[in-house]
């Protein structure tokens, strides 16, 4: 389990974002997405301003992180980061290497 110190949540582009406080390599796995897990019916009217924070866990399950590290990691056209399912838990794993004070971000790719 990673040490929450090795992450920081402050001012960016976006508003607020996540930052390493230390050097991470690519293929790193930085953190686990946590939260509520919040299940929808299929097809069901899911209102964007309540799931645009979500993670997609599975068909109809998401992850609320409600004001944990996950909900502060921003996107980017240029990410540098992506989400991972493994085990059925999320992660954000470095796609590149990081630097100590470089943002976390993640892009519209699928999961991997």
């Amino acid at each position: 389990m990673k040490d929450i110190n090795e992450f920081c949540i402050r001012r960016s582009r976006n508003g607020r974002g996540v930052f390493v406080t230390k050097s991470y390599k690519a293929g790193d796995r930085l953190f686990e997405i946590e939260g509520n897990i919040i299940s929808y019916p299929k097809n069901a009217d899911m209102k964007k301003e309540f799931t645009d924070d979500y993670f997609r866990l599975g068909e109809n399950n998401f992850i609320d992180p409600e004001e944990r590290l996950a909900f502060f990691v921003n996107h980017s056209c240029k990410p540098n980061a992506k989400i991972e399912k493994i085990r059925g838990k999320l992660y954000i794993t470095a796609i590149f290497n990081l630097e100590n004070g470089e943002e976390v971000c993640i892009g519209d790719i699928p999961l991997q």
